[in-house]
């Protein structure tokens, strides 16, 4: 099994403005901006891919993972169906559903309007 390391910094945003780079859609049609694009290999089945998460307002930083001290959050890539239905919550789908099509070292935005439940 091989580790997908570092996936570079997902920012989730509420309420985030302001981005620039290319709009793109995930498979099930999360949009999302990338900042940066290595356009390297994708996560395949069972790997694992370790990511960075900063969740920001218009104004100002609510929380970013690189700043908590411990190790980077992390997901394993599921192998069958039975195990992609886990990922129940919908923000646990967003995540999952981004972080698949980018590649290490990619960066990207996901804007959630604050009324939207994720």
């Amino acid at each position: 099994m091989r580790h997908f390391v570092i996936l570079g910094s997902l920012l989730a945003a509420i309420a985030f403005a302001g981005c620039k780079g290319k709009e793109s859609k995930s498979p099930l049609g999360y949009v999302f901006t990338h900042h940066v694009n290595t356009k390297g290999a994708k996560p395949e089945k069972g790997d694992y891919v370790l990511f960075h998460l900063t969740v920001r307002t218009a104004d100002s930083t609510i929380m970013q993972t690189r700043d908590q001290g411990g190790p980077a959050p992390f997901f394993q890539v599921p192998k069958t169906e039975e195990e992609k239905s886990m990922y129940q919550n919908e923000l646990q789908k967003m995540i999952y559903d981004v972080l698949s099509v980018l590649a290490k070292g990619d960066s990207v935005s996901i804007t959630i309007p604050a009324d939207q439940k994720p």
